[in-house]
């Protein structure tokens, strides 16, 4: 690690701590944080837990107050994929919080440090916890299955997802009860709650049903992210918007309309005008933008 009074750079390669020390001296405060970093400097055989370097990040934002900009050979897809939870609720939760795979430009890194300090340093605990729970949701269907073929490795995932503390040998039938609950506290848990942020439909108003992103869209929602937490959401395929988009350059957090039955939203853009979302969905709006008006 190197650090200054300008920037913190957690890396092994020392090539990239002088460069990027260097290149950055004129801009603001930052601390750049290389995940492989974690292979070396935390305590996990296969080098990937990002729940250590996930809690180093939370220290860095709320106690010394600095953006943060991590970096990786792997694409953003990649780590969705993997479902590394306490990771990727960062990049969520936090505005000051930002992703580039690598080789990167130094000029794209220090124009994202100033866009990064015109921003508010917020974070959005609302979205982080609807994001979480989306997760561990879709989660107990696929672990109450795997229970069948696989009892104590699924109570093993179990207990590192929810964060219990079943015996995989004896704790089997309370592990498949404790999934069978949660899945139905979580089919109720965001009714009638008020959610501020933007939300807006993936396919046919972000994405056109030609594939290309639709750019007055993308534009609408670039100036939203000033000052207001942006969701996409879509009642279609979740796991291929979620591998597809970050490749793309769109990080927004993407999650399922379904979860939303029974809440008010603050901003929706859609194709679809709000009675209708009421009637399919349960999903209130107080304002409105149909794509056709941006």
């Amino acid at each position: 690690m190197i650090t200054g009074s300008k920037i913190q750079v957690f890396d092994n390669d020392r090539l990239m701590q002088s460069s990027l020390k260097e290149t950055l001296e004129k801009c603001p405060p930052v601390c750049m944080i290389n995940l492989q970093y974690t292979k070396n400097h935390c305590d996990c055989p296969d080098g990937e837990n990002y729940a250590e370097i996930a809690e180093l990040i939370r220290q860095i934002i709320e106690v010394q107050q600095l953006p943060v900009i991590l970096y990786d050979t792997n694409p953003l897809s990649k780590l969705h994929l993997h479902k590394q939870f306490e990771f990727m609720d960062l990049l969520y939760k936090y505005k000051r919080v930002s992703y580039f795979r690598t080789p990167f430009s130094f000029g794209e890194i220090a124009k994202e440090i100033l866009w990064m300090y015109a921003l508010p340093n917020i974070e959005d605990k609302v979205m982080s916890s609807l994001y979480d729970m989306e997760i561990k949701q879709s989660s107990s269907g696929r672990l109450l299955h795997d229970m069948l073929q696989r009892p104590e490795e699924s109570v093993r995932e179990v207990n590192k997802i929810y964060m219990t503390n079943f015996d995989p040998n004896t704790d089997q039938n309370k592990a498949k009860e404790f999934l069978k609950n949660y899945k139905r506290e979580c089919s109720e848990f965001f009714v009638d709650k008020e959610l501020p942020g933007v939300f807006c439909e993936i396919a046919g108003v972000l994405i056109h049903k030609s594939g290309k992103i639709n750019k007055r869209v993308f534009s609408a929602l670039k100036k939203y992210d000033h000052g207001k937490f942006i969701t996409l959401w879509t009642g279609g395929d979740i796991d291929r918007y979620r591998k597809e988009l970050p490749e793309r350059g769109i990080n927004w957090k993407i999650l399922p309309k379904l979860l939303f039955t029974g809440t008010t939203v603050e901003i929706a853009i859609d194709d679809t005008i709000p009675d209708d979302l009421l009637k399919q969905y349960g999903i209130k709006i107080k304002n409105f933008i149909h794509t056709n008006n941006i």
